[in-house]
């Protein structure tokens, strides 16, 4: 079986992480395979990608046997060619990704989930910060992502202290969108990117590369770069489209262009 699940429907890229025996652990050749599914999700006719996993966890981390056995290549090694390539493709999507977090997010299973847009958690979901459970430092930008998203305190005291942070609390805290019953996951994330994809896919480009931009730009440098980046939106044909049905006073059509 594929360790990695691919299918379109109605302009939305579904990609199912699907290791269920090992609660989704990343190896190599399934970080390969994500990468190849997020490559065909960046296909102009998707206009929305939804990230879930198949079973009782949604990622346990990188596994531990393959990574960490004998003979294993050094660990930073298989960071920089198995992993970040993956993490990095996520993240560089131009269009947005809903993550669906069922379960356990272990290690780079956060930085997975994280590289998202839009996670939505169900409320037995768990994000276990577990490195230094085993005496490791972080990997998958989980040092970046948890800092920007729920603050230095909460990011250090949840690493040091290796303590997982439950679906309820990752929403009051912000490290997610939503927290919904388990039972509701998979049909609220369906929506979710169903809305999506029925949406302006190049004004959701820009708003993912102004906010992706943020944290290290001056006040004026993101002014100037929003103005770029509206300059642009002003010119499509969703814009016009918009503004048409504003004015229409009914709902608008988009089409992605």
């Amino acid at each position: 079986m594929p360790n990695v699940l691919y299918e379109e429907r109605d302009a939305v890229a579904r990609i199912v992480l699907n290791r269920p025996e090992r609660l989704n652990a990343l190896t190599a050749p399934m970080a390969d395979e994500l990468v190849e599914a997020l490559r065909r999700a960046g296909a102009p006719h998707v206009r929305a990608v939804l990230l879930t996993a198949a079973g009782r966890g949604f990622c346990s981390g990188s596994d531990l046997r393959e990574n960490f056995g004998e003979g294993a290549p050094p660990s930073e090694i298989t960071l920089r060619r198995d992993r970040h390539p993956a993490l990095v493709e996520l993240q560089a999507l131009p269009k947005p990704v809903v993550c669906a977090v069922n379960g356990i997010a272990a290690g780079i299973g956060i930085g997975l989930a994280l590289a998202c847009d839009l996670v939505v958690a169900g409320r037995s979901a768990s994000f276990d910060l577990a490195f230094t459970r085993i005496g490791l430092g972080p990997d998958g930008g989980t040092s970046w992502m948890l800092q920007h998203a729920i603050g230095r305190p909460r990011a250090l005291r949840a690493m040091l202290l290796a303590e997982a942070i439950d679906g309820e609390t990752a929403e009051a805290w912000g490290l997610v969108a939503r927290c919904v019953p388990d039972e509701e996951l998979d049909s609220h994330t369906g929506a979710l990117a169903a809305q999506l994809a029925d949406g302006p896919t190049l004004a959701y480009a820009a708003a993912k590369a102004a906010v992706a931009a943020a944290p290290s730009s001056a006040y004026a440098e993101q002014l100037e770069l929003e103005a770029r980046l509206q300059g642009l939106t002003c010119r499509t044909a969703d814009f016009a489209e918009g503004r048409t049905a504003l004015l229409d006073r009914r709902p608008p059509r988009f089409e992605g262009r």
